[in-house]
Parts: structure tokens; sequence; C-alpha cells
């Protein structure tokens, strides 16, 4: 089951010719476009990283965890990427995949997901409409981001300790962020069985710290 949650969750991930970003990202980003950032500062614990302002197309999904939202969230962007949109085009495909996970829910309390997808370059400033009203192009504004890499596929299970983990970093330094979600990034198809790329983000607030040298 776990596995087939997986697959879901990244089957977006098919590769399509691209750029390559400003630093260091994952490989997978030699053959898809992706997120571009600049790097301010890293260390073994986690990355800060300064994004410009981007547009995304974006859903979001209600349910008790991820995986069930994301069946029906994935689903949706990637209808709109197929042509269910205004201008009926067929929209390459870029990375990471977005999932912003509300931090703070009851085991058995439901939850909104929101998935979101990069809009390429040539769509930055002029994307079609989703003709799915549950479908939005969506602005997210400049930002410094804690990151914390991981090997793996974004699940529930993978993702919230690593989640837990970067926070309980960036608390032991002081650093100021917005403690209410975080974002799960997915950045390969499941054809990639080994050495998966997949991340945890904080959106700081303000100017962000970096990590205290080991």
């Amino acid at each position: 089951f776990r596995r087939l949650i997986g697959l879901t969750l990244l089957s977006f991930l098919a590769v399509t010719g691209a750029r390559k970003s400003r630093s260091s990202g994952p490989s997978i980003c030699a053959e898809v476009e992706c997120f571009e950032f600049d790097e301010v500062c890293n260390s073994t614990d986690f990355e800060v990283r300064h994004y410009n302002t981007s547009m995304w197309v974006s859903t979001e999904s209600r349910a008790y965890i991820m995986e069930m939202a994301a069946f029906e969230g994935l689903h949706r962007l990637y209808s709109y990427i197929q042509g269910e949109n205004a201008y009926g085009v067929i929209i390459d495909m870029t990375a990471p995949v977005l999932v912003k996970v509300p931090r703070y829910k009851g085991f058995l309390e439901a939850a909104t997901y929101t998935f979101s997808l990069l809009l390429p370059a040539e769509y930055q400033q002029s994307a079609p409409e989703p003709t799915n009203p549950n479908v939005f192009l969506s602005e997210l504004p400049e930002m410094h981001v804690y990151v914390k890499p991981f090997s793996g596929w974004i699940l529930t299970m993978t993702s919230k300790p690593y989640a837990k983990s970067l926070a309980r970093d960036l608390n032991d330094i002081g650093a100021s962020f917005n403690n209410a979600f975080y974002y799960n990034a997915a950045y390969n198809s499941p054809m990639a069985l080994l050495n998966a790329h997949s991340e945890v983000w904080f959106i700081a607030n303000g100017n962000p710290m970096c990590p205290i040298p080991s």
C-alpha cells in the first residue's frame, strides 16, 4: 500500500527536457526544469536558500492523511498540465511537486493539504487559467527557506520525522520560522527506486539564520 501511495505522489515526475538550477540542486534538475534558488549557506543539518517570486498551479484536498489527499490533488494537477486549461495546451513537467502540510492536527482530524506544481519559465508571466474550478494559479512570494534534504519518497511516515528534526535544529539556534506548516518537496519519478531526492522546507520569518558550524 505504501508503495502504491509513493507511486501516486511521485508519478508526476516523468523527465522532460529543461535547464539546470543556478545552484547545486538535485541531479534530477539536469533533466527537468527545477525551481531555481540561490544557496545562502548549508551544513550537515540543513540548508538556507533564497527563492524569487514564482507562479504555481495549485489545488487543495482535505483528508485525514496526506496520502489520501494525494490521489485527488495530484490527479487535478496532472489533468491541468495535460490540457485542462484555457489554452488547451500540454505543459512540461517541472520539479519539485510541493505539498503544504499543516503541522498541528489531531490523529483523527482531517486537514487541508495544498499540492502545487511550478509553472515552466514560459508561463511564469502568463499562464493559462485552469478549467477545473478546484485548481487555481498561485504565487509564492520571494522567500528564504530552511531545507532538510533526505533520500526516499515523500510519505507521512518518512517526511514528518525530518520536519520535526528540522524544527528542532532551527529552535536550537533561535531561528524564526513559520511553524504552522511545512512543505514536502518531491523531485524524482517512481522509476527512481534508489537515491530519490526529497526535502522538507520551513519558511523563514525575516532574515534567515545560518546553521552553526559543527
